[in-house]
């Protein structure tokens, strides 16, 4: 019968180099989301406008110009079906980041691991590169990588699309418009999730944040003349000599009552309080 030492286990090395600090953080966010049932529902179900728009791209094939007119302009191959179809992708980027993103910070602050993380050889730095990539995947899952299959398949299938477009420019806006709007959303939903220690206080935020009304061009040109017409209204009444008048007055009148109060019950009543019997 073997028997077994139940001390401490040493360490003995693999003979592999260590992963950097990030790439473990956001490696294990990126299994523990996929794993959740609701974030990769939410992902297959992302999947279908972008499946959708390349039976539209073969259809157009066999039906020519009326299967664009049934499907709309997004179902193009231009750079501008392209950002519409980014566009409509705009629900299942918003429900999955909330569920992923909302408990990144707001957890660990919630179960008190920032203690016992930033104790390891772990910095600031790593810690927030890693939760950051973690959103960025989920929104390039759903939005960069369906788009660029689109482009490799449209080249393949299209006859009039050029390679040019659909294998180099179209694919370099989508990774620079992506890559901006991934990173700016992730830093935003992780600043919402280190200010709270309940994810589904994040989430609320989130959703005010995504689907709050924005003011039109219209409301916000009015607004900005706004100010400055009462500034011209104000600055034609009121000169700045009228100002310095005005005062000038109201410093005299508490000179001259500070002084008669001094005066006061003493023989031989000054100037100043004589003025200001009179005025």
């Amino acid at each position: 019968m073997p028997v077994y030492d139940r001390g401490y286990t040493h360490w003995e090395p693999s003979g592999r180099a260590a992963s950097p600090a990030w790439w473990v953080i956001a490696r294990r966010g990126i299994v523990s989301g996929l794993k959740h049932k609701a974030v990769f529902g939410l992902v297959l179900l992302a999947l279908v406008p972008a499946i959708v728009k390349g039976g539209i791209i073969y259809a157009t094939l066999k039906a020519g110009d009326l299967a664009k007119l049934l499907s709309g302009g997004w179902t193009s191959i231009d750079p501008e079906g392209f950002l519409r179809f980014l566009e409509m992708q705009r629900f299942p980027v918003f429900a999955i980041l909330a569920l992923v993103g909302a408990g990144l910070i707001a957890q660990d602050r919630q179960d008190n691991g920032l203690s016992l993380y930033f104790s390891r050889p772990l910095g600031l730095r790593d810690y927030l590169l890693g939760k950051v990539l973690i959103l960025v995947f989920f929104y390039w899952l759903v939005t960069l990588l369906p788009a660029l299959l689109l482009c490799v398949y449209a080249y393949w299938v299209a006859p009039e699309a050029s390679s040019l477009d659909l294998l180099l420019l179209t694919p370099l806006r989508l990774v620079v418009y992506c890559g901006a709007t991934g990173l700016s959303m992730g830093l935003v939903l992780l600043a919402f999730s280190s200010l709270g220690k309940r994810p589904i206080f994040v989430m609320v935020w989130w959703t005010i944040r995504s689907w709050a009304p924005r003011p039109s061009a219209a409301s916000r040109a009015s607004s900005s003349r706004t100010p400055s017409r009462r500034r011209t209204s104000w600055a034609s009444t009121t000169t700045p000599a009228r100002c310095c008048s005005a005062r000038a007055r109201a410093w005299a009148c508490r000179s001259w009552r500070a002084c008669c109060w001094w005066r006061r019950g003493r023989p031989g009543p000054s100037s100043c309080c004589a003025a200001a019997s009179a005025r």
